[in-house]
């Protein structure tokens, strides 16, 4: 989303990295990090730059003032067209304007239930902890998770068959778009869900 710098006029733009950029109007480019909005910086032409706050940095290259992760920046996409990003189905790889509407809750908390193994090394020994960790399933809490849905490009013929699909195949699904890979990356305890 990094615009070009136009020397005709100051201006801000995305970059390098977590970074914002000024072009100042004697041609040079000067790297401005997140913790110096608000403040003043001097260009090596020795031009006196006052630094917007950052949520208006922000906004001058192109995000939501207050963007904080990969939701957020997914619900900006999603408000601006911006997504699905793909023009292909994620099933056949074929061009299509059909889409699904997926579901991921991510939960706030998770517990981790081995962390009460120890009692049940008291109760029942070492096996009984291996044949217990053999069929236990993660725990999920509901309380404080956040859903967001979003479109996946499914072809019509295709999507009852994702209706069907276990969680892994869902996440491999999806890593097609960038975005839905990162935010399943950052949260690998979410649940996706397709809806009708």
């Amino acid at each position: 989303m990094s615009a070009q710098p136009n020397p005709d006029r100051l201006e801000w733009y995305s970059g390098p990295g977590n970074n914002y950029s000024h072009a100042c109007g004697c041609g040079r480019t000067t790297t401005v990090s997140t913790p110096q909005a608000g403040s003043d910086v001097k260009c090596e032409c020795g031009r006196e730059l006052k630094v917007p706050s950052l949520s208006r940095l922000r906004m001058l290259t192109g995000r939501d003032g207050y963007e904080s992760g990969v939701i957020d920046e997914i619900r900006r996409l999603i408000r601006d067209r911006g997504l699905p990003s793909m023009s292909i189905c994620a099933l056949s790889k074929r061009p299509t304007e059909d889409t699904v509407t997926v579901s991921i809750t991510v939960p706030r908390f998770f517990k981790n239930p081995e962390k009460d193994d120890w009692k049940l090394v008291l109760v029942a020994g070492w096996v009984g902890v291996f044949f217990v960790n053999a069929f236990r399933k993660p725990v999920f809490e509901e309380e404080g998770s956040m859903t967001i849905e979003m479109q996946l490009r499914v072809a019509s013929n295709q999507q009852a068959k994702t209706r069907e699909m276990s969680q892994s195949r869902l996440r491999k699904l999806l890593r097609i778009e960038p975005l839905y890979a990162r935010l399943l990356e950052e949260n690998p305890h979410c649940r996706i869900t397709i809806l009708e």
